[in-house]
């Protein structure tokens, strides 16, 4: 009976005792919840380890009265950022970086306490001292998104490595982490980590999702700085340039531990093992002095007492304490003891602040973070990111530059030097290292950039938690290249030596995604028109855009500048100029072009250009001319339709080309054409008979200016059987069988939006009939809507009717004005959307958006157009950009939007104009400028 009732009173103070902590959790978590809150941050610029981006992470209040908030290291960024701080009653603050620490997964963002106006919150208080193995705890932090969640676990290491999250990548060092089981995930960075009292043990930093472990960042490193910073004084951090790690004893000492050492050691030492040196960088302190293997046992500055370095936070606080002074190591090596002397450098020193920004590429000093993963001294300067001029020049994002113009550079005011030499559009050789190949010094050469992107060097500002930015110098003036003597490749084939001073090789680089375009960078192969007056026809997958740098390399000598003088708004062929007078007396000739009505089995050449600019020749024969039917892309981009393409039986793989006859005269232009299969675009060569572009030719040869006319119909074309059950009468039949040509009848596949044929004509209507002229193909249709109206007949549902039409006027041109705002790039709707999408061409549209910029964060995406700016009707470019100038006060813009099937949303947004400032591009008299607007 004793028995039960004992058992009994243990079961039921068990039950006590487990409510009695459930209920301590309960009001502990209360009151740590209201010091947590959910941070939205955007890295407005790529930096050292780091991209721009557009996140959520965590933090909590640690100083209420100063408005103080922890955070993770990866969270404030080294670089700059935005940031917001979302309290648990949805109250929204604005944060500033106040410190980032150079090594450790732990920074702090500052608020102004006096702009909570509804609740205070208690700051947590920090206690590294009470983490101890079996604790339980608790994660409350933003978990995978949510706004609030709380994470059981129990502390099962103190001991952990810092986790390693891959070469190139931010990774902490030189510390211990702790270990949990409790399965944290995306934007639970920075949460703390509470015992039943409330107390933060650590701060959550990482984790590993295949095992559910969770790893924390000790908080001894986290207290000294938040004391200095409470000071408000600098946080001293010091540094050997050396990577330790920490080793049990059984390895310890087969790298030499002395017996009788390790004795000594286990009475002091409370852990299993001892810090070994796993790395030590060239040139830093202890290059030449301490060595991979090395056993750290003691330390001590001046005439200190020697402490025992048994632990991360012991070394470091040495370090931090005595930041440019000496100070004294006891090391064991190879089971030798020795004392060496090294001085104590300043992390904060090795750990940029600074970055230039040119042609859309972010460089800055090599950090001592990325000298590691480089294994060299921390010199250089580093590309955190390509953007447009290094990218064009091959540079990948973490490539470090050694030279420029064979001057050396070490530092980024080598590099504002090297830079301030350079004119817009002069080139300059480079020398670099990547971080794959740290041994292979590789050569390339970039273009610099002085007009399409913002020029500045930015500067860290922890008072005013922005980084500053002055405008690089303007550079010298610009001068005319100086020809260069060509000699043209001599060929056996007779086609291919007739066509050598007629080709020419195209690079053409996009500095914006505009009008749909994905890629920036293309090649391809163009063919001289006009000798004369320079003119070059290529195809639209080759110059997609007029916003463009086109370059012509000739015989794979000379390289020249050369713009867009016309592209054709339906069809893929684009007319290019350049000043014959910069390529001095090579003899170049204008192709001859032959109008041939071409059929299938006819004997063509194939002239084309190789990867290495030669040409190749090799006879073919026509396997069809059919007309191209491209399914719609998932964006809206350049579509070509209305053609009867030519196609060859296994044609080689070329970079462009022609197609001519045994003689040599041009007959097509062998052209790339780039479709859309779903979210995916795809490219396929195909000839387009050369009297389409003859037509053009003609008219600049004639008034020095084109004309495109269109009835903004795609036509699709049907064989006469299927025109008949569409409702095609006899003696429309009988007209449409007199003829040697092809037997078939367009009818109405797509109408373009806005158009007068959008009004009037119905999907699946036949055309019969121009100005009372039977019309049979697309060329006949093109060819017959060139005046402002015309008559057409049409047949619908079996009946005849007459209609008269507004054929449309459209631009040779493309999109010749954008403007950046708020880190998207607007302007009017390209011809794609309305001819694929069925929009008409009205407000203005969203082509690109900028990760880290405001338009990411509030979700202003690609393809949507905006329709009202704080209530006021947006139509075009100008009303958005006097919107812009009107509303550059208000801190935030309400906007209307439309996405590609016209669903309506609101956003609001609010602009940063420190790192987003609002720019126009445009074109004037073939030439491309670029301004702020406010």
């Amino acid at each position: 009976m004793l028995r039960h009732v004992s058992l009994l009173l243990c079961l039921f103070l068990w039950l006590n005792a487990k409510a009695e902590t459930a209920g301590n959790w309960s009001q502990t978590l209360q009151k740590v919840t209201r010091a947590v809150v959910t941070i939205r941050v955007d890295a407005v610029r790529a930096f050292d380890t780091a991209t721009n981006s557009t996140t959520q992470a965590t933090g909590f209040v640690i100083d209420a009265e100063r408005g103080l908030i922890l955070t993770n290291r990866h969270v404030v960024q080294s670089g700059p950022v935005r940031a917001e701080a979302l309290f648990s009653n949805r109250e929204e603050v604005e944060l500033k970086p106040v410190y980032r620490d150079p090594v450790h997964d732990f920074g702090i963002f500052r608020y102004r306490p006096q702009d909570l106006q509804f609740m205070k919150p208690e700051a947590l208080s920090l206690r590294p001292d009470l983490a101890r193995v079996g604790r339980d705890i608790r994660v409350v932090g933003n978990d995978a998104g949510e706004q609030l969640s709380i994470l059981a676990g129990t502390l099962a290491r103190l001991d952990r490595g810092a986790p390693y999250y891959g070469r190139g990548r931010y990774n902490d060092f030189n510390t211990f982490y702790y270990q949990s089981a409790s399965g944290v995930s995306g934007g639970s960075s920075g949460s703390p980590v509470v015992d039943i009292n409330g107390h933060v043990l650590a701060l959550n930093a990482g984790g590993n999702r295949s095992a559910a472990s969770s790893f924390f960042l000790p908080l001894d490193r986290v207290v000294s700085a938040v004391r200095w910073i409470q000071q408000d004084r600098s946080v001293p951090r010091g540094t050997l340039q050396t990577t330790f790690e920490y080793k049990p004893y059984d390895e310890v000492r087969r790298l030499g531990l002395r017996p009788e050492m390790e004795a000594q050691l286990r009475k002091v030492n409370h852990g299993v093992g001892l810090l070994v040196v796993n790395q030590v960088l060239p040139a830093g302190p202890a290059d030449g002095i301490l060595h991979a293997g090395d056993i750290l046992l003691k330390g001590w500055v001046g005439q200190q007492d020697p402490s025992w370095l048994r632990r991360f936070d012991e070394l470091e606080a040495l370090l931090d304490a005595h930041v440019n002074e000496t100070v004294k190591l006891m090391i064991e090596r190879k089971g030798q003891p020795l004392t060496v002397e090294l001085n104590i450098g300043d992390l904060h020193a090795i750990t940029p602040d600074e970055y230039i920004e040119f042609g859309e590429a972010i460089v800055h000093d090599l950090s001592y973070q990325q000298a590691r993963h480089f294994n060299r001294p921390v010199n250089g300067v580093y590309v955190a990111y390509p953007g447009y001029v290094f990218a064009n020049a091959g540079l990948p994002s973490g490539a470090v530059i050694l030279s420029v113009n064979n001057r050396a550079i070490n530092t980024l005011n080598d590099m504002e030097y090297a830079l301030s030499e350079l004119a817009d559009g002069q080139q300059a050789s480079l020398q670099f290292i990547t971080l794959h190949e740290v041994k292979r010094t590789r050569i390339s050469v970039f273009r610099m950039d002085r007009r399409w992107f913002e020029r500045q060097r930015c500067k860290r500002n922890d008072r005013r938690g922005v980084w500053d930015c002055q405008k690089l110098a303007p550079g010298p003036v610009a001068v005319a290249p100086i020809p260069v003597p060509v000699s043209l490749v001599k060929y056996k084939d007779k086609r291919a030596a007739r066509l050598a001073s007629s080709v020419v090789y195209v690079k053409n680089n996009i500095p914006y995604h505009v009008d749909g375009l994905q890629e920036v960078h293309y090649v391809g192969s163009g063919l001289i028109v006009d000798a004369e007056n320079g003119l070059v026809v290529v195809d639209r997958n080759t110059v997609p855009a007029a916003m463009s740098d086109i370059r012509l390399v000739f015989a794979g000598v000379a390289e020249i500048p050369a713009r867009v003088l016309f592209i054709h708004p339906i069809h893929n062929f684009a007319i290019l100029q350049y000043q014959p007078e910069l390529l001095g007396d090579v003899a170049l000739k204008s192709a001859s072009l032959k109008k041939t009505e071409l059929a299938a089995g006819d004997d063509v050449w194939l002239v084309g250009t190789r990867g290495d600019q030669n040409l190749l020749v090799e006879k073919q024969t026509i396997a069809s001319i059919d007309p191209l039917a491209f399914s719609v892309p998932q964006v809206p981009v350049f579509r070509e339709s209305n053609i009867d393409v030519i196609s060859l039986n296994n044609a080689p793989v070329t970079q462009g080309g022609v197609l001519t006859n045994e003689a040599g005269d041009v007959l097509a232009l062998w052209a790339s054409f780039s479709y859309g299969e779903g979210a995916e675009l795809k490219q396929y060569d195909w000839g387009i008979p050369i009297e389409l572009i003859q037509q053009y030719l003609e008219q600049w040869q004639c008034c020095k200016q084109f004309s495109v006319r269109s009835l903004e119909v795609e036509w699709a074309a049907l064989s006469l059987s299927q025109a008949r059950q569409l409702g095609l009468g006899n003696d429309w039949l009988r007209k449409f069988q007199n003829t040697d040509r092809k037997r078939q009848v367009l009818a109405v596949s797509r109408l373009v939006a806005g158009s007068d044929a959008s009004r009037q004509f119905k999907e699946g209507d036949l055309l019969v009939a121009i100005n009372g002229n039977i019309v049979r193909s697309f060329r006949d249709v093109e060819l017959k809507s060139q005046t402002q109206t015309v008559k057409v007949t049409i047949v619908r549902g079996g009946q005849e009717i007459d209609l008269e039409l507004a054929t449309q006027e459209l631009g040779g041109i493309g999109t010749a004005r954008a403007i950046q705002w708020a880190g998207a790039m607007i302007q009017n709707p390209h011809r794609a959307l309305a001819a694929q999408r069925g929009i008409k061409p009205e407000s203005v549209y969203v082509s690109f958006v900028w990760w880290g910029s405001p338009a990411s964060r509030y979700g202003l995406g690609a393809v949507y157009r905006i329709v009202e700016f704080e209530g006021e009707r947006i139509t075009n470019l100008d009303d958005f950009k006097l919107a812009i100038r009107k509303n550059a006060s208000k801190t935030f813009i309400q906007l209307k939007v439309l996405d590609l099937i016209d669903r309506e949303s609101v956003i609001t947004l609010k602009p940063d104009l420190h790192y987003w400032p609002s720019r126009e591009i445009w074109q004037q008299d073939g030439e491309w400028n670029s301004r702020l607007i406010n």
